[in-house]
């Protein structure tokens, strides 16, 4: 028999991959899934801006604040800090890979 999962179930295993450290066709795997499920209700929470949950559960906002500063060096110059909730902040460096920033906020975000 299928089990049928709310969306809150599918945020739960979503969050719960994330911080696992497994790559999504691992995690199916043990949890008995498949990893076409785990894409496709990561891209329809995305869609409708439905937050992983946090670990404190509270909501993540759509925002947050940039506050660019001035750097303090020439070699911080291009540099910026992205402060999140939880008093996480992130330093990236002048001539970052978006590829590689982009996993990083999605990883924190959904730990946060």
């Amino acid at each position: 028999m299928t089990t049928r999962r709310t969306r809150a179930d599918w945020r739960q295993l979503l969050s719960r991959q994330a911080r696992s450290g497994l790559s999504v066709s691992a995690f199916a795997r043990r949890e008995g899934l498949r990893p076409q499920s785990l894409h496709w209700w990561r891209w329809k929470l995305r869609e409708t801006n439905a937050p992983l949950p946090s670990s404190t559960g509270s909501v993540s906002p759509g925002f947050v604040q940039l506050d660019l500063r001035h750097p303090t060096s020439d070699g911080d110059a291009g540099a910026f800090e992205i402060a999140m909730p939880g008093d996480v902040v992130i330093r990236v460096p002048r001539g970052f890979d978006t590829r590689e920033l982009k996993a990083i906020l999605e990883t924190v975000r959904a730990s946060c």
